[in-house]
């Protein structure tokens, strides 16, 4: 690809100085340097260019960088058409930062791509930071992501999750702490969300689960130490 750089930032530089040039065929020139910088910038700054020819560029060159920001900084581009591409990219990040920052996306589909990619922490970012997300949506693929894959991070992640974002349902962390929890310091983080009652969970606890090792002996300051 390097060959093309700089027959691609000629070319877009000529278009930028000189509107009377065919933009047509400038467009078609441009997109065979196959440069995703400038073809970037030539939808976004060259007056005429052809936005829907330029994105198809992303069905040969899956660039989740690129996409993101050619729908959020290109006039006229079209976003659920880039969308579809973004989660194939499986890219957490920059799905976040569409759904964020892009107007007119389909959260729904951006949130089960989140979900999909069973990042976690991206997850809880997701929440956190796009208005209108679907808070139980994502707390349910929060919450089965821990109960399928252990992290000793879950923990903190889930308290914040649970004492961050708002709407979030606290009965159905209740109801999958046991399915949850495989370390101490899981179940201290845990215990110390707003809403748990810790003499119920841990009666739970031993009732669905063996701790032989396990003592609890101050709910009130969430202790608890091994035998």
């Amino acid at each position: 690809m390097k060959k093309y750089g700089r027959v691609a930032k000629d070319i877009y530089e000529l278009a930028l100085k000189n509107y009377k040039l065919d933009i047509d065929k400038l467009t078609d020139e441009i997109i065979e340097a196959n440069d995703l910088k400038y073809i970037y910038l030539f939808a976004k700054d060259v007056k005429g260019a052809n936005i829907a020819k330029l994105e198809k560029i992303f069905e040969k060159r899956l660039n989740a960088k690129y996409i993101y920001w050619f729908a959020k900084n290109v006039k006229g581009a079209n976003i659920h058409y880039l969308e579809n591409l973004l989660v194939t990219t499986k890219s957490s990040k920059y799905i976040r930062a569409f759904a964020k920052n892009v107007h007119g996306v389909n959260l729904s589909l951006l949130e089960d791509a989140i979900i999909a990619n069973k990042d976690k922490d991206a997850i809880y970012d997701f929440a956190y930071d796009v208005t209108g997300a679907n808070v139980s949506k994502l707390e349910d693929g929060l919450i089965h992501c821990c109960i399928d894959e252990y992290s000793e991070f879950d923990g903190l992640l889930l308290y914040n999750f649970f004492s961050k974002i708002k709407g979030v349902n606290i009965d159905k962390l209740k109801d999958n702490i046991s399915r949850i929890v495989k370390s101490d310091c899981e179940l201290y983080y845990l215990l110390s969300i707003n809403g748990i009652d810790k003499e119920k969970t841990m009666a739970d606890m031993f009732l669905k689960k063996n701790f032989p090792n396990y003592r609890f002996f101050n709910f009130g300051k969430v202790c608890y130490s091994a035998k």
